[in-house]
């Protein structure tokens, strides 16, 4: 009896043990599952987005060299949407051939870099990385205006402050450099190559007596004495404006003869720079070999310039023409941009000067509203010239803008820019102008 009374107890035991087991196990299931089903939608759709915006991104690359023009700036929209995976179709925009693909990448890589300042310093970090990697992928496609808008990216890129542990920080900045260094010395490889090919169609000579005569035709290295530029007061305005002063009246002028830069427009190339000009400024301006009339100007075996050539030489030519000259025909352009290197202007002064004349309209309109955000290019003297352009909507906003600027000697300038302009828009913001100026002197 006390046999089966303990049986019964255990049997009771185990029944109930079991059956609570049992009780627990069915309510974990379901909750087991409802955690491995989200999981698994989860990574369903992070995975999805990535390849999609992948695959789109791919797609939206073939057909940027088909699209047509009045919808090439809404396919690179689309692609700067996707975000970092878009980042190729933006690159490769920025280096088309065709005007309106350039200028839409020009214009949504601005704003990709403007986003990024708004997001968490790891991301940006990241995306900084990898812009850096597909500008680099394709500099060697780029033509060399496209190497100067990548070289004007790539200096934006290196001001933002990258962590090692993030990023390799040691390679972006070894990206950056390579695409700066690209734009700063294709011009005189190029100028190389053309001169190499025009001595290749003369008739032989004796190659010392080619040495002689290439040391003879460089002008002799003299110190320029160009006077300081005045400078605004960092804390008057949020331009780094410069305004051009007259020569001293000590300056010695350079000779015609050596064909070389004028002093006023080394002082205009060095003021939208952003820099003052002393005693060591001659220094900082390189005088390339390959500069001059001789190896710039292909010339016939008889001594004559052949018309496919520069109509005239650069070096006589003012700053702005010269400028001009950056969207001429043969040889002028090349002879343009050796120029400006050679009166002082760098990758991303080249970039500026590249835009200022372009044929496009709307590039030049998005020029002068990036213009007062690029530090150290002394934006007010840009502005002024762009306050010259042929678009009435391009010369309205750049006198728009430097309505804004705090200092009275660029308001009368611009005032009486814009009393003599033909447009009646334009006429109308005189008399804002003249009451801000009126201003400082109350």
């Amino acid at each position: 009896m006390r046999l089966r009374t303990s049986d019964s107890a255990r049997l009771t035991h185990v029944a109930t043990v079991g059956e609570s087991a049992s009780k627990g196990r069915s309510f974990l299931r379901p909750v087991l599952a409802i955690v491995v089903t989200t999981g698994a939608i989860l990574a369903t759709f992070f995975a999805g987005r990535y390849w999609t915006a992948s695959i789109l991104a791919a797609h939206w690359l073939q057909r940027l060299e088909t699209v047509p023009d009045d919808r090439a700036e809404m396919l690179v929209a689309s692609a700067a949407r996707l975000g970092r995976p878009g980042l190729p179709v933006l690159v490769a925009a920025l280096g088309s051939p065709r005007t309106s693909v350039a200028s839409a990448g020009r214009l949504w890589l601005d704003r990709q870099l403007q986003s990024w300042e708004n997001v968490s310093n790891q991301e940006s970090q990241r995306n900084v990385a990898a812009l850096a990697e597909a500008l680099s992928a394709k500099l060697e496609d780029f033509s060399p205006a496209a190497r100067l808008d990548a070289a004007c990216v790539a200096d934006r890129l290196l001001r933002w402050h990258l962590d090692g542990k993030v990023v390799d920080r040691r390679r972006v900045l070894w990206l950056c450099d390579r695409i700066l260094q690209a734009a700063d010395y294709q011009v005189v490889d190029r100028t190389r190559q053309a001169s190499e090919t025009e001595e290749a169609s003369l008739p032989g000579r004796n190659e010392d007596v080619e040495l002689v005569e290439q040391a003879n035709d460089l002008p002799a290295l003299r110190p320029l004495e160009i006077p300081d530029l005045l400078q605004e007061d960092p804390g008057r305005g949020r331009f780094a404006s410069s305004m051009r002063v007259e020569p001293a009246p000590n300056v010695v002028p350079l000779p015609e003869v050596e064909k070389g830069p004028r002093p006023s427009d080394l002082a205009d190339a060095w003021a939208m720079r952003g820099h003052r000009l002393g005693a060591s400024a001659a220094s900082e301006v390189t005088l390339y070999p390959s500069t001059g009339e001789r190896v710039l100007v292909p010339s016939s075996p008889d001594g004559q310039e052949e018309a496919a050539g520069v109509s005239e030489p650069v070096a006589d030519l003012s700053l702005p023409e010269c400028m001009r000259r950056l969207h001429g025909q043969g040889l002028e352009p090349l002879a343009a941009e050796e120029e400006l290197r050679r009166r002082g202007l760098g990758p991303l002064e080249l970039a500026i000067a590249r835009r200022v004349h372009h044929p496009d309209r709307n590039t030049r309109l998005q020029l002068v509203r990036e213009l007062p955000d690029i530090p150290g290019v002394g934006a007010t003297d840009w502005l002024v010239i762009m306050a010259g352009d042929e678009d009435e909507e391009v010369r309205l906003a750049a006198v728009t803008i430097l309505a804004t600027v705090s200092d009275p000697k660029v308001l009368t300038r611009v005032e009486s820019i814009a009393r003599n302009d033909p447009s009646e828009r334009i006429r109308q913001q005189a008399g804002r102008l003249a009451k801000r100026r009126q201003a400082f002197y109350r």
